[in-house]
Parts: C-alpha cells; sequence; structure tokens
C-alpha cells in the first residue's frame, strides 16, 4: 500500500504450515451436515525457501513495525471455520448451502455463504441416495431394522425400516386387505376380507350380544333384544308369515285349527284333557259287530289325529284302547267264556283298525304307545256288561316309555 512518505506492507506470508479438521455428519440418507475447521501457521523465516524483498532492495526480514499496515506484520496467523448442509435429491445430483467465517488473521473472510449443486453420475448398481442404506428405504442402515428389504411406506410402523405385509395382524396381508389396520374378527362370516363384521347379520344388534349373529332379527315387538328370527312367536306350529294370530297361539280343537289363531268350539268335538283325548258328546262307532267303521267315526277320528299332529311325540302320545259289550246274555259261565275270547279279539281287531287309520292321517307311529282291545271285562260306571254304552274306544295320555 503505497503512502505519501512510503509503503506499508499489508501481507508478509512465507512458508506455512497448514492445519484443518472437519467432519460429515450423515442426518438421514438425503441430508449431511459439513462442518471443518482450518490454521494456517507461519513458520520461521529459517525453513522459508527462496528470497523476499520489498520493491526500495530491502529483504522482507528487514522490514520493521512502522513498515507494515496496522493489524499485520511478519506472517499471518489465519484461522477460520466452515459449515453447511447437503442435500442428495436423487443418487446422481447434490445440492448444498453453506456459509464460513475468519476468526483470526488478515486473510479470513468476517463470513461468506456459499451454495452449489454437484452432478455425479452414479452406476446403475450403485444409484441409491445416502450412503449405508443398503434397501434404499430413505432409514440408514444403523437404524434399519431390516437393511435388506425396504420399508414399505404405508403410515404403519415407517420409521423400523422393515416392510409390514400385515399390518393388523389378523393374517390377511394388507394387499388383499380391506381394513388393513383393523384385525379380521375370526367367527366364521367373510372372513378373508380382512375387516372385522362386528354385526354379522346387519340386524342392528351386536354380535357380542346377539345369540344368533348369523341370522338377522324379525323386528316384529316380539322379542327383538335377543337377536334371533322368532318365526312362531306363539309357539303354535304356524310360521307367522302364514299365521293370522302370531301372538297367540292355536287352540286345537276341530275348529279352523290351520290358521293359527285360538278359535272357540261351538260343538262338543274331541278335546285334550290332562289324561287323555276326550271325545266329551263323540263316539267312535263300528258297523254291527264288525270292524268298519262309520262315516261319523271317520269323521271324529279326523279331528283325534289333527290334535295329536299339533304337538310332538314327546309333548303328548296316546295309548289306544278298546272296549265292547259283552256278546251274550246267556247266564251259563261256560257260555259266557267263550264269549269274552271273542270280545277280546274283537277288541283288538277294532284297536289296531283305529290305529292304522290315524296313522293314515299322519300321525306319528310313535305318538301311539299302544293299540290294545280289553274285551268285555271293563263295563264303563256301574252299566251291565251287555249294555251297547260299553262298547267305546278310549285314548288315554301316556307317560314317557308308554306308562299311563
Amino acid at each position: 500500500v503505497e503512502k505519501e512518505d512510503a509503503a506499508l506492507a499489508v501481507l508478509d506470508v512465507g512458508s506455512e504450515a497448514i492445519v484443518g479438521v472437519g467432519g460429515l455428519l450423515e442426518l438421514s440418507p438425503s441430508f449431511v451436515l459439513a462442518v471443518e475447521a482450518m490454521s494456517f501457521i507461519p513458520l520461521p523465516g529459517a525453513l522459508s525457501y527462496g528470497s523476499c524483498h520489498v520493491a526500495d532492495g530491502r529483504r522482507c526480514s528487514q522490514l520493521g513495525d512502522a513498515d507494515y499496515a496496522p493489524d499485520a506484520g511478519a506472517g499471518d496467523l489465519t484461522v477460520y471455520a466452515a459449515g453447511g448442509i447437503q442435500y442428495r435429491m436423487n443418487p446422481h445430483l447434490t445440492a448444498s448451502v453453506g456459509g464460513s467465517a475468519g476468526f483470526l488473521g488478515a486473510r479470513g473472510d468476517d463470513f461468506r455463504a456459499m451454495v452449489g449443486v454437484t452432478w455425479s453420475p452414479q452406476p446403475e448398481s450403485e444409484a441409491r441416495i445416502g450412503r449405508g442404506d443398503k434397501d434404499g428405504d430413505g432409514l440408514p442402515d444403523l437404524s434399519d431394522s431390516c437393511p435388506d428389504d425396504s420399508e414399505d411406506k404405508d403410515g404403519y410402523q415407517d420409521e423400523d425400516g422393515c416392510p409390514d405385509l400385515d399390518n393388523d395382524g389378523d393374517g390377511v396381508l394388507d394387499v388383499d386387505d380391506r381394513c388393513a389396520d383393523e384385525p379380521e374378527d375370526r367367527d366364521g362370516y367373510q372372513d378373508d376380507d380382512g375387516c372385522p363384521e362386528r354385526d354379522n347379520d346387519n340386524d342392528g344388534i351386536q354380535d357380542v350380544a346377539d345369540r344368533c349373529p348369523d341370522d338377522a332379527e324379525d323386528v316384529d315387538g316380539f322379542e327383538d333384544d335377543d337377536g334371533c328370527p322368532d318365526e312362531d312367536n306363539d309357539g303354535d306350529g304356524f310360521p307367522d308369515s302364514q299365521d293370522k294370530c302370531p301372538n297367540e297361539p292355536e287352540k286345537v280343537n276341530g275348529v279352523d285349527d290351520d290358521d293359527g289363531c285360538p278359535d272357540t268350539r261351538t260343538d262338543t268335538g274331541p278335546e285334550l284333557t290332562a289324561d287323555r283325548i276326550s271325545l266329551r258328546a263323540n263316539r267312535i262307532e263300528f258297523v254291527g259287530d264288525s270292524t268298519n267303521l262309520t262315516a261319523a267315526s271317520r269323521i271324529v277320528l279326523n279331528q283325534v289325529a289333527a290334535i295329536l299332529k299339533s304337538r310332538t311325540p314327546d309333548d303328548v302320545s296316546i295309548r289306544i284302547e278298546v272296549h265292547v259289550a259283552l256278546g251274550t246274555k246267556s247266564k251259563v259261565a261256560r257260555v259266557i267264556t267263550a264269549q269274552k275270547r271273542r270280545d277280546k279279539t274283537l277288541s283288538q281287531r277294532r284297536a289296531q283298525v283305529v290305529f292304522d287309520y290315524l296313522v293314515s292321517q299322519g300321525v306319528p307311529v310313535q305318538q301311539i304307545t299302544g293299540a290294545v282291545g280289553l274285551g268285555s271285562d271293563r263295563p264303563a260306571g256301574a252299566s251291565a256288561p251287555t249294555d251297547p254304552v260299553n262298547d267305546r274306544v278310549d285314548f288315554i295320555r301316556a307317560r314317557q316309555g308308554g306308562a299311563p
């Protein structure tokens, strides 16, 4: 630097030792932090190579303090530091931004900013973002639980570096799972879609409280909170869809017994009682001394069959008992004995006819525990053995096993 009276030296640099330290910290496969510090340390003149002269011919070693500008002198101990961030945009292109500042010496900048872009084509086999990320999923191998398998970015545990093929662990792979984050409820209903079906039959009652989870409740005001379709509310054997009185059981009495309503009889047809099927004012009659049923008797037996068919064998079963009047008025014991044998045979044949007729009308065989002919040994009440009132058929309710 020239002044009016003399020149002043601004920078006098000879041999120097350059010492520096730096480092790179990979914040992620895409971002790298870089820092460095550098120092220029002057060496003694004896270690310098060559010679240094100023314009007036003096050697540089002859300069004094007055020959230097302020803050300058022989040698220039300089220290500066720099730092920056690199962003790997793709395997071949990297952008960087940084800055540096001098802390000591005349050569250091107060501050310097730097930006740059580096293009470095990589071989196809090495083309990946970042170092130490073998599977290229964006997670460094150091923190990647599955360094050889890429993370499937689906919002579920994406920070562990492992592909979560079945997020909810229900056995249905996410690619086929309609509810990838909700496990399937294994209950035998649509178990292959991966979604928990909380109400299988869609009747509005959750399966946990639904007694019939696969059959929808029929909302008809009858036990609608149990989740089961009540197809026969009154339990009379007539489905509600065909029952004119779905909440009132049919009374089987020979009057409109197929409509499901408890119709009141106006006649005296057969009726189920505690111990028998009572014929009331009706009789089962045969033509003369034969086993042929009269037409009127068939009508009565049809009504008896209807009563039996309306119940199950476990509920109602009967035993057929047939009696006949004594077929002789003789007082001779031998004649009476012979006649009673004939009466016994006739009553047994008639019992079989009644049995066969009821079965022909649809009564289950197991609902009739027996058909016996009792002959003329048991007159009704105080009647005479030969009284026609003793020609009768009884339908006795039987307990399980056939015991009365």
